[in-house]
């Protein structure tokens, strides 16, 4: 199995895609390179989406920084720019289900380059000088990046799954999100709020 692949990741979005009470919420496709302009609409679009169906600012807010995130390394970054991007946002009981598919060449060594990513949000290092992916992979602790070759339908995927509160979960689950709390509140706030700031993240 890859090494970007987490089972227990892989069964949870399974579970998601085959239960009939999920809804997608949102969706969007494009069929053309896009650029930084269209960032703000997305973001905004996927703000109002989430708060129509009653998402917590909390969740919403950090939903929106990564959305940000993930546009920008894909616009900026690949050696072969997407011409196709795909975003669909999906809801169950217990989670909200994000997912963006894309066709640029994928990014290799995610794990790898995630934490160091993580490493540099830690230090003095600004989050725009090259941790900014560590932002996302510290708000979200269950993302799963897969690439094409690891997918059916021959798209890069980049999925996160965020807990819904009041859900029924494991204690172990509850203690990770305890712990992840504390640490974004401790160590990484000041970073996000320069970012949220760079982009003019409303809300």
């Amino acid at each position: 199995m890859a090494k970007t692949m987490r089972p227990e990741l892989v069964k949870i979005r399974e579970n998601i895609e085959t239960d009939d009470n999920a809804e997608l919420i949102w969706a969007k496709t494009y069929n053309e390179p896009i650029g930084f302009v269209q960032i703000p609409y997305l973001r905004d679009r996927l703000n109002e989406t989430l708060a129509k169906f009653h998402v917590s600012p909390r969740i919403r807010k950090k939903l929106c920084l990564s959305l940000t995130e993930i546009i920008s390394n894909l616009i900026e970054h690949p050696v072969k720019k997407a011409s196709f991007i795909d975003l669909k946002v999906s809801k169950n009981q217990e989670y909200i289900y994000f997912c963006l598919r894309d066709n640029s060449s994928p990014f290799l060594h995610f794990q790898k380059k995630a934490e160091e990513s993580r490493h540099l949000m830690a230090s003095n290092f600004s989050a725009l000088s090259g941790g900014g992916l560590g932002v996302v992979v510290e708000q979200h602790k269950n993302i799963l990046y897969l690439t094409k070759n690891e997918t059916n339908d021959g798209y890069n995927h980049f999925c996160i799954f965020e807990k819904r509160p009041g859900t029924s979960a494991s204690g172990r689950l509850h203690s990770l999100e305890d712990q992840r709390k504390k640490r974004v509140r401790l160590r990484f706030s000041p970073k996000i709020r320069h970012l949220k700031q760079h982009y003019q993240i409303i809300g």
